[in-house]
């Protein structure tokens, strides 16, 4: 997605292709097999979202039910993310 914007704003015709009918993933490593290598990095997994009101504690998100192999959130420095993702796309590219 974020190639085919910069292609489209240098002017190249562009048409991006989506298994999905919807966008509403934020990481799709598990379906690129690159989860595995994903999480032997440094993260902070996620596995429930609280909010506190005053003494009070509301559950806002539990990710033990979501149907996918991860379920939780994981949190690295955007920088660790795009190393990671560049590395990846020389690995499987030839350039």
């Amino acid at each position: 997605m974020m190639l085919g914007l910069l292609l489209a704003r240098a002017g190249v015709h562009t048409v991006v292709l989506e298994k999905h009918a919807d966008f509403f993933r934020d990481f799709r490593g598990d379906e690129l097999g690159l989860l595995d290598e994903f999480l032997k990095l440094p993260h902070q997994k996620v596995r429930l979202l609280k909010a506190k009101v005053g003494d009070t504690e509301l559950p806002l998100a539990d990710f033990a039910h979501l149907p996918t192999h991860a379920k939780f959130l994981a949190f690295m420095p955007q920088w660790d993310f795009i190393d990671f993702i560049s590395s990846s796309l020389l690995k499987n590219c030839e350039i």
